[in-house]
């Protein structure tokens, strides 16, 4: 959020759009501007990486209909595609492995969880951006309603990642610890080593989880 009265500076939040990469085409279209190749590039990137492939259940009509204009503007779609959701270097591979093999299960398995530290990223010779979209892995478990991945690339430091199916806000959920983001993927940095974020997490998770199950 921007404060009031700085200068130079301004800001949008509108939780209604799937990606913020629909905020700006929006803005192009209000304008008057057509989109470039060069432009219908980035705005698909941000929409597909925003919305899983159009696979999260924020994607909407007008989500579908951006895409199709982005399109007819020159992109790429299968070369994009391939990029942001299939390519893996060795780097990412590693820290894959490394993730798959600490996922827990928690909360009658409704709950599946992971981390990653600053250690591995040093051994796998990684780079921070290698660890987005892991979590997909293990949200892809048909009994996860919640996904989480757990960054520790600072000691005293904790970003947790959550994907979440249609019965579980995520944004909701992470606003408690300072967090938002999109109902199916939502983040927030909590200020404590990992394994004292863990515990607040999952204390947490647990008492949602056992709330909404109670008859």
């Amino acid at each position: 959020r921007v404060e009031p009265g700085e200068p130079g500076a301004s800001g949008i939040i509108d939780n209604t759009f799937a990606a913020t990469g629909e905020i700006i085409a929006t803005l192009y279209k209000a304008a008057d501007v057509p989109f470039t190749e060069e432009s219908a590039t980035c705005l698909y990137a941000a929409v597909a990486t925003d919305t899983g492939c159009f696979r999260f259940s924020n994607t909407t009509a007008d989500t579908h209909r951006l895409a199709g204009d982005l399109i007819e503007a020159g992109v790429d779609v299968g070369t994009l595609n391939k990029r942001f959701f299939s390519d893996m270097g060795r780097p990412k591979f590693e820290l894959m492995r490394r993730a798959l093999a600490r996922v827990e299960f928690h909360c009658g398995d409704q709950v599946a969880m992971s981390w990653l530290t600053g250690e591995d990223l040093q051994d796998a010779g990684a780079r921070i951006e290698d660890a987005e979209n892991l979590i997909n892995y293990w949200h892809a478990v048909e009994t996860v309603r919640a996904a989480v991945l757990l960054k520790s690339f600072d000691p005293n430091q904790t970003r947790g990642s959550f994907r979440s199916d249609a019965t579980f806000d995520s944004a909701a959920f992470l606003r408690q610890f300072g967090g938002g983001g999109h109902a199916p993927a939502a983040g927030a940095t909590i200020e404590a080593p990992l394994q004292e974020a863990q515990r607040l997490l999952l204390e947490a998770l647990e008492t949602q989880m056992n709330g909404q199950n109670q008859p």
